[in-house]
């Protein structure tokens, strides 16, 4: 019955369109492919619920440490503090960005895009190529031309 289904879905043009189907040579049933992404996606979920169901034993390997809180006193002091670095550090990191920005530019304009082009730029830009009389397409390669070059 399977079979007589199977080759009517073959003659109908519906098969092709069932391109995720797909038969195993051993047994009758279809069987359908999954995508890599969809593979990934499955095994990430699997190990992220089996880690769920150890966390019970793998949690106390990893011990938290209970913080104790300091003076109000001491908080401001840490409070200026770390307004100082947060400055200092938002400070070097935009005169890191700025001397990449630098270098770029300089670097563009003497050995990139933007450098002066020499005096000989554009000496081997063909626009009409004549051999033996005949003019030929300049993109057409010269060694097509064979013994005429000669």
């Amino acid at each position: 019955m399977f079979m007589q289904n199977l080759i009517e879905l073959k003659k109908s043009g519906q098969f092709e369109q069932e391109s995720r189907l797909k038969l195993e040579p051993h047994s009758l049933t279809p069987t359908v492919q999954w995508s890599l992404a969809t593979r990934i996606l499955f095994r990430f979920c699997f190990a992220y619920f089996i880690l769920f169901l150890l966390s019970n034993w793998i949690g106390p390997l990893f011990v938290i440490p209970k913080l104790a809180i300091p003076r109000l006193g001491i908080l401001w002091l840490l409070r200026q503090i770390n307004r100082i670095a947060l400055i200092l550090q938002a400070t070097f990191g935009l005169y890191l960005v700025l001397m990449q920005l630098h270098g770029g530019i300089e670097v563009w304009y003497t050995r990139g895009g933007g450098r002066p082009k020499p005096s000989i730029y554009g000496i081997w830009d063909v626009e009409q190529m004549t051999i033996d009389g005949q003019i030929r397409s300049p993109s057409s390669p010269i060694t097509t031309a064979g013994a005429a070059c000669f």
